[in-house]
């Protein structure tokens, strides 16, 4: 017979990934879709989150923070060489012709 005490308690451990693959999908779907600013730094910001309140999904967060970075990365660069080389061709633009 089996009493109250003998009976094994099992810990509950807790497997929640939700926030670490929403953060690598939206990774992957804007590096294949292009998506620019918002949804890496959304999916930066769920990876962080993730790394912090989810143990179970850290390999996951971690490697969504790094596309998501990667890529908005990229994009700032992208933008910021098309912003100076368009102003570099503005100034050789003559404004006053005689």
């Amino acid at each position: 017979m089996t009493t109250l005490n003998s009976i094994p308690n099992p810990t509950i451990v807790s497997s929640a990934k939700g926030l670490s693959i929403t953060s690598f999908v939206l990774g992957l779907v804007s590096l294949a879709c292009g998506f620019v600013f918002v949804v890496p730094v959304i999916g930066a910001v769920l990876g962080f989150v993730a790394v912090r309140t989810e143990p179970a999904g850290r390999g996951f967060a971690i490697a969504g923070i790094w596309i998501n970075l990667a890529i908005t990365a990229f994009w700032l660069l992208v933008t910021t060489v098309l912003i100076v080389g368009l102003a570099a061709g503005l100034l050789t633009i003559p404004l006053w012709s005689n």
